[in-house]
């Protein structure tokens, strides 16, 4: 009777120290997972800054801001900013935005242009032509029209992330902040 009892308390122990043991090396691997993105976000942010104050010797105030895209399998890519027209509305906007679409839609609508492939394929920043056609003679007369293309275009700002992957998608996020310190610190605004 005394080795049962034994024995059983023997398993409870192991029971518990294996548990023990689980939650420590379940503490460990977050610890790990935390500590991995937030340098690897830093490193992002340090890749981005050296791009872009390369990038600011070269620009004239106003021209648009061209950031390279430093990720891994987007050689050759970039996202191309406003260069001017910057207000401190814009930065307001981005940090009070609350969900991927609003900051998505904040986002486009300062960017001019990209080029970004996914899979090889290339994927147009589909805002540029609907804004082409809203400030074209070729606008609708009536109000209900230009309404009906400025919620379009609207739409498609808040869209235009949809096929990235959230490592572009994270990478234009920052950009924006750099395209808003490049134009500050280039012309008066």
């Amino acid at each position: 009777m005394t080795n049962k009892k034994e024995v059983e308390v023997t398993q409870e122990q192991d029971e518990q120290q294996a548990e023990i043991e689980d939650r420590r090396k379940k503490k460990a691997l977050e610890a790990n997972v935390e500590k991995k993105a937030r340098e690897a976000t830093e490193s992002m942010v340090e890749l981005l800054l050296q791009g872009t104050m390369k990038h600011a010797a070269s620009m004239e105030a106003g021209e648009p801001i061209k950031l390279d895209i430093d990720l891994p399998g987007h050689e050759g890519e970039w996202v191309m900013f406003l260069g001017k027209g910057w207000t401190f509305k814009d930065i307001r906007l981005y940090e009070e935005s609350i969900g991927a679409a609003s900051l998505s839609q904040v986002v486009s609508s300062k960017i001019v242009d990209w080029k970004i492939k996914v899979d090889g394929t290339l994927i147009p920043f589909k805002p540029k032509k609907l804004r082409e056609q809203f400030q074209s003679e070729d606008l609708p007369e009536d109000d209900d029209g230009r309404a009906t293309l400025l919620m379009r275009m609207q739409s498609a700002e808040r869209e235009a992330f949809d096929d990235l992957s959230s490592a572009v998608v994270t990478f234009v996020w920052a950009a924006y902040r750099q395209a808003y310190n490049l134009a500050g610190s280039l012309s008066p605004n």
